[in-house]
């Protein structure tokens, strides 16, 4: 039977002992968070952690590595934003979108601007990895943090930090998915699931793509079906055939054949949103397939290593 492992650290202190921990990430919210419950027997040398303990402070740098049998993978990088006195003892932490979240930008782009050169102009101390997006003239007043999620809500645009670098554009990039598709299956390392099978000709969606344009004005793109649920997706300075390419891109991510929902599965093979994974019946072969992990509710702790995995259409 295999053993939980783990390495914790938080600001100069590192321990390998927890009462549970958290990992919530998705390419749909801007800031992955964690929370550590710290058990309530622990000490550093001769200072054991109090209820009063100055030993953790909010902003500490925070790392996370998870695994079996000492094999632990860095799972979480990020800062401490709050410091819950025990016992036992609960840190709240954010990945490091929090740093782009402390300081306010004022200027003002009165030319059109893509998002690499903006993002260039306004994020101080990681790489950019960003599409070729047309932003246009842009006045800002807010932090990084602030602006990026207005660009999703108004662009469609998903940003996240991996490994030190902020990607921004695209929900998924295929160069930072898993070399090595894991494999999950029903009736074996499936633990428990949401899971419902879908026929592509049951479901009533309508997508309504919104571009803006340069000068403000907007042009619409409706597909899908008439009076099906309806989803508003928004974009900047697409023409119309780019509308209607993104609109049936995002209809193509509802309206499909095969499994929608969660499932729940041990911590061996890590997935990371983004990623790609397997889906095995092996009793309705025709149901297996391949998805995209859109999100990850990670937990370990006395119940055990899972990941809770939020499938969405390979499109």
């Amino acid at each position: 039977m295999k053993r939980l492992t783990c390495v914790i650290q938080i600001g100069p202190n590192e321990f390998k002992q927890v009462t549970d921990i958290k990992i919530k990430s998705s390419y749909e919210s801007l800031t992955d968070s964690a929370v550590i419950t710290i058990p309530r027997k622990i000490s550093f040398g001769e200072s054991p952690v109090a209820r009063d303990s100055p030993i953790f402070k909010v902003g500490d740098p925070v790392r996370i590595f998870l695994g079996y049998d000492g094999d632990n993978k860095l799972l979480f990088t990020g800062f401490a934003t709050g410091i819950k006195p025990g016992p036992p003892i609960e840190i709240t932490c954010e990945d490091e979108m929090y740093m782009l979240k402390k300081q306010v930008v004022s200027k003002s782009w009165p030319k059109p601007v893509s998002l690499p050169d903006f993002l260039k102009e306004i994020i101080t101390g990681y790489d950019v990895v960003a599409e070729n997006v047309n932003l246009g003239k842009i006045r800002m007043d807010a932090t990084p943090a602030a602006k990026l999620n207005e660009f999703s809500q108004t662009h469609s645009i998903k940003s996240f930090i991996r490994n030190g670098t902020l990607y921004s554009g695209r929900a998924y990039w295929k160069e930072l998915q898993n070399p090595k598709i894991p494999v999950f299956q029903f009736q074996n390392n499936i633990i428990t699931h949401d899971l419902q099978w879908q026929n592509k000709s049951d479901v009533h969606i309508q997508v309504k793509a919104v571009s803006t344009l340069r000068n403000n004005k907007k042009i619409v793109e409706v597909v899908g079906d008439a009076g099906g649920t309806l989803r508003t997706l928004n974009y900047y300075d697409l023409d119309s055939d780019q509308l209607k390419k993104n609109a049936q891109r995002d209809l193509d991510r509802f309206k499909f054949t095969g499994f929608k929902g969660s499932f729940t599965t041990f911590g061996e093979q890590v997935v990371l949103h983004g990623d790609k994974v397997n889906l095995i019946d092996p009793v309705i072969r025709e149901r297996s397939g391949t998805y995209i992990a859109k999100s990850i509710e990670r937990t370990f702790g006395s119940s055990g290593y899972r990941q809770k995995i939020g499938l969405e259409a390979l499109v």
